[in-house]
Protein backbone atom coordinates (compact mmCIF):
# COMPACT_ATOMS: atom_id res chain seq x y z
CA UNK A 1 0.00 0.00 0.00
CA UNK A 2 1.44 3.18 -1.01
CA UNK A 3 1.04 6.17 1.67
CA UNK A 4 1.30 10.06 0.80
CA UNK A 5 0.83 13.56 2.87
CA UNK A 6 -1.19 16.11 1.85
CA UNK A 7 -0.75 19.40 3.35
CA UNK A 8 -3.60 20.98 4.55
CA UNK A 9 -3.46 24.97 4.17
CA UNK A 10 -4.01 27.28 7.75
CA UNK A 11 -6.19 30.38 7.59
CA UNK A 12 -4.25 33.70 7.96
CA UNK A 13 -3.86 33.03 11.59
CA UNK A 14 -2.29 29.59 11.48
CA UNK A 15 -5.06 27.91 12.63
CA UNK A 16 -6.67 24.37 11.07
CA UNK A 17 -10.07 23.44 11.26
CA UNK A 18 -11.53 20.98 13.44
CA UNK A 19 -14.78 18.91 13.62
CA UNK A 20 -15.63 16.41 16.51
CA UNK A 21 -16.73 13.30 15.48
CA UNK A 22 -18.76 12.68 18.33
CA UNK A 23 -21.29 16.54 18.38
CA UNK A 24 -20.07 17.22 14.64
CA UNK A 25 -19.31 20.61 15.88
CA UNK A 26 -16.47 22.91 14.07
CA UNK A 27 -13.66 24.65 16.09
CA UNK A 28 -10.09 25.66 15.33
CA UNK A 29 -6.08 24.76 16.88
CA UNK A 30 -3.42 26.37 16.06
CA UNK A 31 -0.48 23.76 15.73
CA UNK A 32 2.80 24.06 18.08
CA UNK A 33 0.56 25.36 20.67
CA UNK A 34 -0.61 22.65 22.98
CA UNK A 35 1.54 19.80 24.93
CA UNK A 36 4.41 18.64 23.41
CA UNK A 37 4.65 15.05 22.31
CA UNK A 38 0.83 15.21 23.16
CA UNK A 39 -1.43 13.65 19.78
CA UNK A 40 -4.42 13.72 21.18
CA UNK A 41 -7.46 16.29 20.60
CA UNK A 42 -10.46 17.87 22.89
CA UNK A 43 -13.44 19.25 21.57
CA UNK A 44 -13.76 22.58 23.47
CA UNK A 45 -17.84 21.88 22.90
CA UNK A 46 -18.60 17.84 24.55
CA UNK A 47 -15.35 17.04 25.79
CA UNK A 48 -14.81 14.51 23.47
CA UNK A 49 -11.12 13.16 23.33
CA UNK A 50 -9.61 11.36 20.99
CA UNK A 51 -6.64 10.93 18.71
CA UNK A 52 -6.27 13.73 16.24
CA UNK A 53 -6.77 11.91 12.71
CA UNK A 54 -10.54 11.32 13.96
CA UNK A 55 -10.97 15.05 14.38
CA UNK A 56 -11.02 15.88 10.56
CA UNK A 57 -13.78 18.04 8.79
CA UNK A 58 -16.17 17.08 6.23
CA UNK A 59 -14.54 19.15 3.79
CA UNK A 60 -10.81 17.57 4.58
CA UNK A 61 -11.40 14.31 4.32
CA UNK A 62 -13.34 15.55 0.85
CA UNK A 63 -9.97 17.12 -0.05
CA UNK A 64 -7.34 14.15 0.95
Amino acid sequence: METFSVDIERDEEGCLGRECPECEKYFKIKPGTGIPDFSDCYCPYCQHFGPQDHFWTKQQIEYR
